[in-house]
C-alpha cells in the first residue's frame, strides 16, 4: 500500500508513531536546535487522514525520544 504525507512542521526523528480514529500522532523526538545540535522534544503532532494537514497537540510533560506508544482499547 501506498499513501501521501504532507511533511511534519518541525523536521525531527526518533519520534513515537501511532494511528487511532483516523489519526497519525507523532509524539516526542529530536529537533534540530542548530546546525550541529540536536535535542529533544515536548512537541506532540497530529496527521488528520480526512484533512491532510498536521495540528499541533498537547505538549508532553517533558522531552522524549525514542519512546514508545501504546494505543490501548
Amino acid at each position: 500500500w501506498t499513501f501521501n504525507l504532507c511533511s511534519l512542521p518541525t523536521p525531527q526523528c526518533y519520534c513515537s508513531l501511532a494511528v487511532w480514529n483516523d489519526r497519525i500522532y507523532c509524539i516526542g523526538g529530536l529537533i534540530l536546535e542548530s546546525r550541529e545540535k540536536m535535542r529533544p522534544t515536548k512537541e506532540v503532532w497530529i496527521f488528520n487522514d480526512k484533512t491532510q494537514i498536521w495540528e499541533g497537540g498537547p505538549p508532553l510533560p517533558v522531552p522524549r525520544m525514542s519512546c514508545a506508544t501504546l494505543v490501548y482499547g
